[in-house]
């Protein structure tokens, strides 16, 4: 797979002065990063939790941990990778609780904007919405040690070392999960109809 990380498309080029400006209390500037960050932090809950009342609690975690925690930003790695791991946190503390649901992923398809160019996902919205609700539906079948590296690894493109820093977790471990769980995501793939395109971008 060699997905690119995923970064929001902005319509500013001075990112950090936006993130200095709203965490001083502009009310403008924080309602711009809040624009841009539900879009990425819903699709990566959606994803990996499903959705329903649970995984858009763990949503409204999120953007209020974000936007109160905006001072805390020292601007060592990427701002979406900053929100990025703010919600795999979250999304962790939900997975031990066992709260999740599987439920239907609508959602998605109305974020177009989150597709790479090339990708094989269809273009019509409603062929678009089926595709990303079986493919949600395959990753909560994983063991759960491999559903947020897989989510991190397809979903926003992030390396294996990428990953494994993020879950604080050891290079081969990580390794191991996402190529188990990739290889099981392909068989899945391979029996539902409804994602057989998926496998021209997304071959483990």
């Amino acid at each position: 797979m060699t997905a690119q990380p995923s970064q929001p498309r902005s319509p500013s080029s001075d990112l950090r002065e936006l993130v200095a400006d709203s965490a001083s209390g502009d009310r403008r500037a924080t309602e711009t990063l809040a624009r841009w960050c539900l879009p990425r932090v819903r699709r990566t809950v959606l994803v990996a939790c499903g959705g329903g009342p649970e995984a858009d609690d763990v949503v409204q975690n999120v953007m209020a941990i974000v936007i109160t925690k905006l001072h805390t930003f020292r601007g060592d790695a990427s701002f979406f990778v900053w929100v990025d791991r703010i919600t795999i946190n979250e999304v962790r503390g939900q997975y031990r609780r066992e709260r999740f649901k599987l439920v239907r992923l609508g959602e998605l398809a109305k974020d177009p904007s989150q597709a790479r160019p090339g990708s094989s996902l269809p273009s019509d919205e409603v062929a678009r919405r089926e595709v990303l609700e079986r493919l949600s539906h395959h990753i909560r079948r994983l063991k759960p040690a491999w559903r947020l590296p897989i989510v991190l690894t397809l979903v926003h493109g992030y390396s294996v070392p990428e990953v494994a820093a993020m879950l604080e977790q050891g290079f081969e471990a990580v390794k191991k999960q996402v190529q188990r769980g990739k290889s099981e995501l392909r068989d899945r793939l391979r029996r539902d109809p409804a994602c057989v395109a998926l496998l021209r971008e997304w071959t483990p």
